[in-house]
């Protein structure tokens, strides 16, 4: 191809273009390819009536209040479960406690304390921990 050949065909192509774009959109409506005619527009959106938006009011707050009594009741419940759980607990530190002074008496005081005192006082330590946690979810 020669550059005269390529001029031509640039400028044709330049032309082709320029009738395309000067060319009105096959979908344009008569209005609209005259400039009359205003675009579409949506129709207005209709204000809520006074009833339709207290009744949304009220759904809203019957709502809210159904989800304060659920968590109320939740809360409830969990007080209850740490309540039984600091009695539970209670009640083993009793016997642990038990366990240990009878230990302890046995215990000579010139040898090395023994295993079952020192186990059983970690597990004191622990139940007493316990309760504490549960004291403060009350």
């Amino acid at each position: 191809m020669t550059g005269r050949m390529l001029r031509r065909w640039v400028a044709a192509g330049m032309v082709a273009v320029g009738l395309l774009l000067a060319a009105p959109p096959p979908f344009a409506t008569p209005a609209a390819l005259t400039g009359q005619g205003a675009p579409p527009q949506r129709p207005p959106r209709r204000p809520d009536s006074v009833e339709e938006l207290e009744r949304k009011r009220r759904q809203q707050e019957e709502e809210a209040k159904r989800e304060q009594e659920r968590r109320e009741r939740a809360a409830r419940a969990d007080r209850r479960e740490a309540l039984r759980q600091v009695h539970e607990d209670l009640g083993k530190m009793r016997e642990t406690l038990k366990a240990l002074e009878t230990t302890l008496a046995e215990t000579d005081p010139d040898q090395e304390l023994s295993l079952e005192l020192r186990r059983r006082s970690e597990e004191l330590e622990k139940l007493a921990k316990g309760v504490r946690k549960n004291i403060k979810r009350l």
